[in-house]
């Protein structure tokens, strides 16, 4: 998948009319910066933000997406 950065810029275009504008802002930001994190190559980063998204909307396709994908590129751990 590839996560462009500025792809969303319309606040509350993720679909939940339960939200408020703040959450909405919040998750939106949050969002992007995962795409940030993911263009470095920080996974663990990516996962992270991606769940603090869906804690507040749990609606949020497009971070349902990444966070899938996000798990699928996670390297394994290798600590054995």
């Amino acid at each position: 998948m590839n996560y462009e950065c500025g792809a969303r810029l319309q606040a509350g275009s993720s679909g939940s009319s339960s939200l408020t504008r703040d959450a909405l802002n919040i998750t939106e930001v949050k969002f992007r910066l995962a795409g940030i994190y993911y263009k470095k190559g920080n996974i663990k980063a990516v996962i992270d933000m991606c769940r603090q998204i869906i804690e507040v909307d749990t609606n949020h396709q497009e971070a349902l997406k990444m966070l899938s994908q996000a798990e699928q590129d996670q390297p394994e751990d290798t600590d054995t």
